[in-house]
C-alpha cells in the first residue's frame, strides 16, 4: 500500500452541515490539533529532522523591490496566528503559543559577481543546503525565506515552512496574498485585503466539538468496516526494508506525449472524472500488476476545509486517508474508475476523523519502517528536498 501525493477537496462530492466556528477563548493554553498531535509525536519520536519541512522556490523575472518584498512577507505573517505559532509543554501536554507579532528578515544573496554560466549551479547549492536546516519547534520561526540573485531582474525566491502549521492548501494562500500585498505597497496604497474571519487556533475547539457530536463514532465505524481485513502489500524489491523509515528517496519526472495527455483529458471529459482521479487509478493498477494483490490501498490527502470559514485561513488541516480499491474479477480500467469514485465518495464524506485516530481506534501495530496501510504519505517525499520543490521551482513575473 502506498502513498499519492495530490490534494482533494469535497468539491460537489457529497455535502456536509456544519455548526458555526466561533473564535476561540483566549484564555488557557491552546491545545494541538488533532493532525497537529500526529507531527508533533513523529517529530519527538524522530528527533526532528527534515521529514516535514516544505520547501518551495519560485524563479521571478522583471524588476523587483527587495524592501518591499519582504515587507509584503511580514504582513501576511502578521495577518495569519499560524505563521506565528511555536510548541511548548503544558502540564504535560503540548501547546501552542502564538507570537504577538514577529518580524522575519528575508535576506538577498547577490550571485551576479559569479561568471554567468556558474550561477544556476550555485543557486541549486545554496538553496539545498539553506532548505536542509532543520526547525526547532519550540523556538520558532516555523518558515524562513531568501531572495537569490541570479542578474539584474533575474531572482529565485526559496521559501521553507514547517508543515506543522501549514499545508498546500495555505501555500495557494501564501502566494495570493502576498502577490496582493506588494503590488498594493508598489502602488503605494494599503493592503486590499480584508481581515482572516477564522484563524487556525479557532480551528481546534471547533474540531474537538464537531467531532465530539457523534461525528467521530459515526466516521470511525465507516472506516472499521472500510478497511477489516487489509493486508500490508508485498512488492518484491531488491532491498530489504530499513527497520525506521529515513525519508532519503528521489523524485522522478517525465513528460507525457502530447497524444496520450489529449486522450486522457478526452477520457476524463467522456467519463465526467477529474484527471487526480484518473491518474489515482493508473498508479493503484500498475500496484495490482506488480503485487499481483486484487487489494490495493493508497493514501490520498484531502484538503479537510469542508467549511468555507476554513478556507482562507492558513494552517495545517490537510487528512491523508486510505482510499482502498479491490480488483477481483478482471475488472476494466473504466470499471476500476467507478469503484475508486466510490471509495473517493466514501472517504469525502468521512474526512473529518483524523488519520491517526483511525490507527488507534484499529488497534493497526505501529511499525516505524512504514506507515499503517500505505507505505508513505503526503509528507514521506519531504526529504527529496533538492529535487522536489527546490529543484522545480516554478517561474514568475517580478513585475507588478
Amino acid at each position: 500500500m502506498f502513498g499519492l501525493t495530490g490534494l482533494r477537496s469535497s468539491g460537489d462530492l457529497l455535502p456536509t452541515a456544519f455548526s458555526p466556528v466561533a473564535r476561540r477563548s483566549k484564555d488557557g493554553p491552546i491545545p494541538l490539533s488533532l493532525q497537529q498531535q500526529g507531527l508533533w509525536l513523529l517529530h519527538e519520536l524522530e528527533g526532528g529532522g527534515l521529514a516535514y519541512s516544505s520547501p518551495f522556490a519560485y524563479h521571478l523575472k522583471g524588476p523587483l523591490q527587495a524592501v518591499v518584498l519582504e515587507q509584503s512577507w511580514n504582513e501576511v505573517i502578521r495577518r495569519h496566528e499560524a505563521l506565528r505559532t511555536t510548541f511548548t509543554i503544558v502540564d504535560g501536554q503540548a501547546a501552542q503559543v502564538i507570537a504577538p507579532d514577529l518580524l522575519i528578515e528575508l535576506p538577498v544573496v547577490d550571485l551576479r559577481l559569479l561568471p554567468e554560466t556558474e550561477r544556476e549551479a550555485e543557486t541549486q547549492r545554496l538553496m539545498t543546503e539553506w532548505a536542509r536546516r532543520p526547525f526547532d519547534l519550540t523556538v520558532g520561526p516555523l518558515l524562513r525565506g531568501a531572495l537569490f540573485q541570479n542578474g539584474d531582474e533575474d531572482y529565485v525566491l526559496v521559501f521553507d515552512v514547517h508543515h506543522i502549521v501549514f499545508d498546500g492548501w495555505s501555500m495557494a494562500l501564501w502566494v495570493s496574498e502576498q502577490s496582493a500585498i506588494y503590488n498594493a505597497l508598489i502602488e503605494g496604497s494599503g493592503s486590499p485585503l480584508t481581515s482572516v474571519p477564522i484563524q487556525y487556533p479557532d480551528f481546534v475547539p471547533w474540531q474537538r466539538k464537531f467531532l465530539e457530536d457523534g461525528i467521530q463514532e459515526t466516521q470511525l465505524e465507516y472506516w472499521s468496516d472500510q478497511l477489516l481485513g487489509v493486508e500490508p502489500l508485498s512488492l518484491f524489491a531488491d532491498h530489504p526494508r530499513p527497520p525506521y523509515q529515513t525519508y532519503n528517496g528521489k523524485t522522478q519526472y517525465w513528460k507525457l506525449k502530447r497524444a496520450v495527455s489529449d486522450s486522457l483529458r478526452v477520457l476524463c471529459h467522456r467519463e465526467k472524472v477529474s484527471m487526480f482521479r484518473v491518474l489515482t487509478a493508473t498508479w493503484q493498477t500498475l500496484l495490482h500488476r506488480y503485487s499481483g494483490s486484487d487489494d490495493i490501498v493508497v493514501g490520498c490527502p484531502f484538503s479537510n476545509r469542508n467549511d468555507p470559514e476554513f478556507k482562507k485561513s492558513i494552517g495545517f488541516f490537510i487528512n491523508t486517508l486510505p482510499i482502498r480499491t479491490n480488483f477481483s474479477g478482471d475488472p476494466s480500467f473504466l470499471e476500476i474508475l467507478g469503484r475508486l469514485r466510490d471509495a473517493m465518495r466514501g472517504a469525502v464524506a468521512n474526512q473529518d476523523v483524523p488519520f491517526g485516530k483511525i490507527v488507534e481506534h484499529l488497534g493497526s501495530d505501529r511499525d516505524r519502517s512504514h506507515h499503517p496501510f500505505f507505505s508513505g504519505d503526503d509528507c514521506a517525499e519531504k526529504d527529496c528536498l533538492a529535487d522536489a520543490n527546490i529543484r522545480r521551482y516554478q517561474s514568475h513575473s517580478a513585475a507588478h
